[in-house]
């Protein structure tokens, strides 16, 4: 089911008597990145090779903050109050197995990798201030989840989306009371 699209497009595709124009020019396009992409991987698994420190991308903080600026306006406008929350990582355990990770997936570490998320979580802090002290009801969380619960440094298992929902629902429902007495749930 995944693929439905992808393969329904290219049997157009053939009934029309080849692939499209878009489909050569995609194609043609990631054949003429491939040799840097070959390029960089072969330089990281060079011994001794040091990777250039990457230390995330400045306009993506600027653009997550502006979509949940976004978002807290249209909450505003629609008189809702905002839970924010903070990714849960493995990385910030000690008891988490070591990442494993390929190193492309890094930005330079698995340390930079968190100071990253980090900043975006600053990011997300702002936001819920700024709401806050406009007397919008707002909330940020950072839970805290085992490491059991994580397939790698970031994704849960379905132990560990048990475990945030239930964080959620604890944290939400005195909240709700607190906010909207006076509504019918």
């Amino acid at each position: 089911l995944l693929y439905r699209p992808d393969i329904e497009r290219l049997k157009r595709e053939l009934a029309n008597g080849g692939p499209s124009a878009a489909t050569y020019l995609k194609h043609w396009l990631f054949l003429a990145r491939l040799p840097g992409v070959i390029r960089s991987g072969l330089a990281e698994r060079r011994p001794g090779s040091q990777a250039t420190p990457v230390t995330g991308y400045p306009d993506a903080l600027d653009y997550f903050e502006g979509n949940e600026r976004s978002i807290d306006s249209i909450a505003t406008r629609i008189g809702a109050s905002i839970l924010f929350s903070i990714s849960p990582s493995a990385l910030l355990l000690r008891d988490a197995p070591s990442p494993s990770s390929p190193p492309s997936y890094w930005l330079a570490d698995p340390a930079a990798t968190q100071a990253y998320r980090d900043r975006i979580g600053d990011r997300l802090a702002l936001v819920d201030a700024s709401r806050q002290a406009a007397g919008r009801p707002a909330k940020l969380i950072r839970p805290t989840i085992p490491a059991n619960a994580f397939l790698d440094d970031c994704h849960l298992t379905a132990a560990g989306n048990l475990i945030m929902a239930r964080i959620f629902l604890s944290e939400l429902a005195p909240w709700f009371t607190t906010h909207h007495r006076s509504e019918t749930p």
